[in-house]
């Protein structure tokens, strides 16, 4: 949420060292909105989720999007090992997500899976 917070004025709030340490040295964790490609699973939330194979997330809201035709959702994902979430590594990723043991995989995006105007951006 870095790019909700303004830095450029002289206004304090509660926790502005955090976010400026955020933004120095770069994320931990990021917010992805993800399509499972089978649209015979159904997410629900709390799921884990696996980049090119390690679990590395989980699902924080899921639900069936008809525009999408697939089951959808929002998840937070982070390095296995620690270090800052680079947005290129992370869309070169490959994405499962493990629903009731069963590994599906997912195609993620940094922005909605549909666009304003109704478009699904994955078919």
């Amino acid at each position: 949420m870095l790019f909700a917070c303004k830095l450029r004025t002289d206004v304090d709030f509660l926790g502005r060292p955090a976010v400026e340490r955020s933004r120095a040295e770069g994320v931990r964790r990021r917010l992805i909105s993800f399509a499972l490609e089978d649209p015979d699973v159904m997410p629900w939330g709390g799921e884990l989720v696996l980049r090119d194979g390690v679990p590395a997330g989980q699902v924080m809201s899921a639900a069936w999007g008809a525009t999408v035709g697939a089951g959808v959702g929002l998840a937070y994902v982070w390095d296995p090992a620690g270090g800052v979430v680079d947005r290129d590594a992370l869309l070169a990723s490959s994405y499962a997500v493990d629903v009731g043991g069963q590994r599906c995989p997912a195609t993620v995006s940094l922005r909605p899976m549909v666009d304003p105007d109704g478009t699904a951006v994955r078919a």
